[in-house]
């Protein structure tokens, strides 16, 4: 207290937070500065002048990192205008992009709407056995509510082989897991069952898009708009009736004749199937013949 002065003791708060944003607005025109200082630095750099580059981390150290994380945000947001903030509010064609999102639940709306697009969605109705019309029984009457709980049941049904923990995990909906394939098929399928879907897909201009948060699943949001990307791409150039949803495909794993204790050393696997060659007449017949995948 006795380095303070009569001044500074009766200053209102009100004179103290004018203080405080001026110095603010001070330490942000700084920043504004450290363009022209770092395209110098750089240039210094390259020439060997260490010093040059250390008072350069010296300036960021003084600046608060409050000022520093508003000047960033801004940043952010200006390099991030060319993208599309999918869930916000439409473009300004008018264009609603909410149905392109990973996260997308379909009202179910029927009828002409104030768009004057007359919506005739049954894809609240469908099960995994509509996408699926061969799957096992525990699983086909599973129903997803989003695009994505549709993509995480079908990236498990392709990927996972054992029967019990496929339908386990696909029970789980705490499991995330989606592969590419997975999103554009679930992507495909929405839209020829979701009119929501189909009319944003044939309206969209092909730019970027960002999800506004990541649905509660702790991934990177970078990955979810690629994925989501790639999955709109896929959608605008395909037909679902042009998929085919299938199980991963039992390993055939053909080796040479020298490999008579493959017993020994391989564990026996229920979708791996092992043969033995002496001839490589045999290996073209065997791969024409398999249905599998093939390892040799």
């Amino acid at each position: 207290m006795a380095n303070l002065n009569e001044e500074e003791l009766l200053r209102t708060p009100v004179e103290d937070e004018e203080m405080l944003d001026g110095n603010i607005e001070q330490l942000r025109q700084e920043v504004e500065g450290l363009g022209q200082r770092k395209a110098n630095s750089l240039m210094e750099q390259d020439n060997g002048n260490e010093a040059a580059q250390g008072k350069g981390l010296q300036d960021l150290d003084a600046i608060a990192p409050a000022v520093l994380r508003h000047y960033a945000e801004r940043r952010i947001r200006a390099t991030s205008r060319n993208a599309t903030i999918i869930g916000h509010s439409a473009t300004t064609d008018g264009i609603d992009t909410s149905p392109l999102g990973l996260f997308f639940r379909c009202p179910g709306r029927h009828g002409q709407e104030s768009d004057g697009y007359r919506y005739s969605c049954t894809i609240q109705e469908k099960t995994f056995k509509d996408v699926v019309p061969d799957a096992p029984e525990a699983i086909a009457n599973l129903r997803f509510a989003t695009i994505f709980g549709l993509a995480r049941l079908l990236s498990i049904y392709e990927h996972e082989r054992n029967e019990e923990r496929k339908r386990f995990l696909m029970l789980d909906h705490r499991y995330f897991s989606i592969s590419v394939t997975g999103a554009q098929k679930a992507f495909l399928f929405y839209k020829k069952f979701c009119d929501h879907m189909f009319r944003s897909l044939i309206l969209h201009d092909g730019s970027s898009l960002c999800l506004p948060h990541d649905g509660g699943t702790g991934w990177p949001i970078e990955q979810l708009n690629q994925e989501t990307n790639e999955a709109v791409r896929y959608a605008q150039a395909n037909s679902w009736d042009e998929v085919n949803v299938k199980e991963p495909n039992t390993t055939l794993l053909i080796l040479p004749d020298s490999f008579r204790a493959i017993t020994a050393a391989f564990r026996e696997n229920a979708y791996v199937e092992r043969r033995l060659y002496s001839k490589l007449s045999e290996v073209s017949s065997w791969r024409d013949q398999s249905p599998g995948s093939v390892c040799w």
